[in-house]
């Protein structure tokens, strides 16, 4: 099967990480079926200075990633009031590469990963070229919807209008069904594991001895609003009166960085919180095997695979009973959920998970059997038997 398979949630040059998940479903798509990739970087004059945007001029209008053609069309960023139109600008700027790339390469279909603006253009561009086209959502781009009535109105209108919709999760599926899709055109395809992980699974439990003092608390993810941390550092913070020995380790980025430093001074525990930053997604596995327990403090999420991947290190989960979360964390032999935004329910899930004797071969075989190449094969099927 000839596909595009696109989407602005994507790794380039400059931003490794990006998009991995994307990333590592549309690669092993390419293995079975001829795929071209077409990542959208947001185009930004440079006579207006912007540290935000401008690193997005070094990335090439092409590269070749371990193998997969992907191309790096720009598109015109609309600040403020703009971002209301921003579909809109979004496909206007993609016709004529997407023009390009459909009589070049003929494909069957066109692919996208995330709802808005990806999917809403995708679809706008599928009847310009009488392409039949997808719309895969990952998460926070269906959860978040109710508090932006034009931007629901346009990925309602995307789900409605595409052949068929991919959702991550059972909880995320539903959410697309909730905005008048026919359930018979939605498919749940939940996400894989990395070899990387693949490798704890295989592994005995040697990696146990990379763990420090059955004290550490782990976190993996964006330091951003809807990963809610400023919880986590409240929960971590009633933790410590109980277990002073306790130790919070972030890794990732964010806008809320600055905060947690705050906090972590102000509240006098900056010596228990460790910020690694961002790192390579190759070397998250290094900090899982030394944690002890990895929390989530979510409050949306889709599928979050660092579930899948802290479990297949041997990590017991405390997390919020948000999106897809119940569906990775499915007992209390792999880990406790508590509501989201209650601090105190948070900390005391962890005192517990720190005290526990976990079956750390319970917790690897949770998520054994699943790879990414299963993930592309579900997803090819979807489609081939919805448009033949």
């Amino acid at each position: 099967m000839r596909l595009i398979a696109s989407s602005s949630t994507f790794p380039n040059p400059d931003e490794p990480n990006k998009g991995i998940y994307v990333y590592r479903k549309i690669w092993h798509l390419a293995q079975m079926s001829d795929v071209v990739a077409v990542a959208p970087i947001p185009y930004f004059p440079r006579t207006i200075p912007s540290t935000r945007y401008a690193r997005y001029a070094r990335v090439p209008a092409r590269a070749v990633l371990d193998g997969l053609e992907v191309h790096y069309p720009r598109v015109l960023v609309t600040p403020r009031i703009g971002r209301s139109l921003y579909g809109f600008f979004y496909a206007a700027c993609l016709l004529r590469p997407m023009a390009r790339l459909v009589k070049e390469h003929r494909p069957e279909a066109l692919l996208t990963f995330w709802a808005y603006p990806d999917g809403f253009a995708t679809v706008l561009l599928s009847r310009v070229f009488k392409l039949p086209v997808f719309v895969s959502a990952g998460g926070c781009d269906v959860n978040n919807l109710d508090a932006h009535l034009g931007k629901r109105r346009m990925v309602e209108w995307a789900f409605r209008h595409c052949d068929g919709a991919v959702a991550v999760s059972r909880a995320l599926g539903s959410r697309i069904v909730d905005l008048g899709v026919d359930p018979a055109r939605v498919k749940v395809v939940p996400n894989g594991l990395d070899e990387a992980y693949q490798v704890q699974l295989a592994r005995g439990f040697d990696v146990d001895s990379d763990r420090r003092t059955g004290t550490t608390v782990l976190f993996c993810g964006r330091l951003s609003e809807e990963k809610d941390p400023l919880s986590l550092m409240e929960a971590f913070r009633l933790l410590l009166v109980n277990r002073p020995d306790a130790r919070l380790m972030l890794v990732g980025d964010g806008p809320l960085r600055p905060r947690i430093e705050q906090l972590a001074a102000a509240w006098n525990i900056a010596d228990r919180v460790a910020l690694a930053g961002e790192v390579q997604h190759d070397q998250v596995a290094r900090h899982m095997r030394q944690a002890d327990v990895f929390c989530l403090s979510s409050v949306r999420e889709g599928y979050p695979n660092v579930l899948l991947e802290a479990l297949a290190c041997g990590l017991p989960i405390v997390a919020t009973n948000v999106g897809g979360v119940p569906e990775i964390v499915a007992n209390e032999n792999l880990g406790t959920l508590v509501p989201s935004g209650q601090p105190a329910e948070l900390a005391r899930a962890l005192e517990t998970a720190l005290n526990r004797r976990w079956d750390r071969q319970i917790l690897k075989d949770a998520v054994r059997g699943r790879s990414w190449h299963d993930v592309a094969s579900e997803i090819l099927s979807f489609m081939e038997h919805t448009i033949r």
